[in-house]
Order: C-alpha cells, then structure tokens, then sequence
C-alpha cells in the first residue's frame, strides 16, 4: 500500500511546537546526551594527537579538554615538570542541537513516523558528533596553546592551522543544520517526490 505524500501544511504547524518541546528536553539533558560522544572523541583525540593531547571530560554539556602541557613562572613546559595540566573548556552544545532538530522533523510528520528512521538518524548525528567534538577540542586546544604546540608539533601535513580552522567552521556553522535536514530528506524522499515534481514540473 503506498503512502499518501507528506502533508506539508500540517507538517510545518507541527514542527513549531515540535522544535519549542524538542529543544526543552534537549536543553535539560544536553550533559547526558554529550557523555557518549566526549567519551568517543577522547579516544579519537589520542590517537590524532598523541603529543599535545591528555585528557577529556565533561562538567554538564561542557567538554574539559587537557593539554601534555602545564604551566610554571608564565612558562609552558610538559605537565610532569610544572606539576599541573593545562585545560580549556568547549562548549558542547553547539554542536548537539542537530539532535532535538532531526527529532522535531521526524516527528512533525506523525502520520509517516518510523521508529526505525529515528534511530538511524539519531545513529547518523551521534558519528557526526563524535567527529565535531574532536575537531572543536582541537580547535580549543590550539587557541589556547598555540598552533605551533598542537597541530604544527604533530608534523603531519593534514594538521595545520588552516585545515583545522576550515573544519571548525564546517563542524560548527554547517553540519549541525545540514546533516538533520539531509538525513530527514533522505528518508522522506518517497513522501516529498509529489512535492519536487510539482516544482519541477509545473502543469
């Protein structure tokens, strides 16, 4: 039995109080829903960065990165020296709110709900996640320590100043609004045909 197309009015009246109900529950669990991609990221991080990298951990929805560097007299210097381990806090939201936005597209289209669809998408955003923390602990990282102690000490070509400036963007600015979009287009695809063809060919 094929579906009816996706009923794009109802659609758009219920994805306003879907966003308002999403990103309250999103808001309040934000730490609990960061734990497993701060947990993932670590690992990621110490292996990208074995030489300037230490420690990852979390206080709520804030990521506490830890340089192998300390600081003694104003001078850095490696940890075991100084006797401390320098740390920078990121802020782990702007990056998870591609989760409570793919749920409220998903579930503003009742009709056509699929638990399946959800998780996979879910599943899909949390890679994504994982990968963006890295990179915004890099970038933290290298703000606070210098390039020259982070990305240029690993000596790989990859990791540069400039490379890792670009991805931050990306990471921060695209992909958490990109990405839920795609993957919710994605699945509707078979709902949203009538639409595009409309559009493409008008009659």
């Amino acid at each position: 039995m094929s579906q009816q197309p996706l009923n794009l009015r109802r659609f758009v009246l219920l994805l306003f109080p879907m966003l308002a109900i999403c990103f309250a529950l999103w808001w309040s669990l934000s730490g609990w829903l960061a734990s497993p991609a701060l947990s993932a990221s670590e690992w990621l991080l110490a292996w990208w960065l074995p030489d300037s990298f230490h420690l990852l951990q979390q206080k709520g929805a804030t990521g506490l990165v830890f340089s192998t560097l300390g600081e003694f007299n104003g001078q850095l210097m490696s940890a075991q020296a100084a006797k401390n381990y320098l740390a920078f806090e990121f802020n782990t939201q702007i990056l998870s709110f591609s989760l409570p936005f793919f749920c409220a597209l998903t579930f503003a289209a009742p009709g056509n709900f699929s638990l399946e669809h959800l998780l996979e998408g879910i599943a899909a955003l949390y890679a994504v996640f994982v990968i963006s923390v890295a990179i915004l602990a890099l970038k933290t990282l290298m703000v606070g320590l210098g390039p020259q102690n982070v990305v240029e000490s690993q000596g790989s070509l990859f990791l540069n100043i400039n490379t890792v400036a670009l991805l931050y963007q990306v990471c921060t600015l695209i992909l958490p609004i990109l990405i839920p979009v795609l993957i919710w287009v994605a699945q509707k695809r078979h709902l949203l045909a009538p639409h595009f063809n409309r559009i493409y060919n008008p009659s």
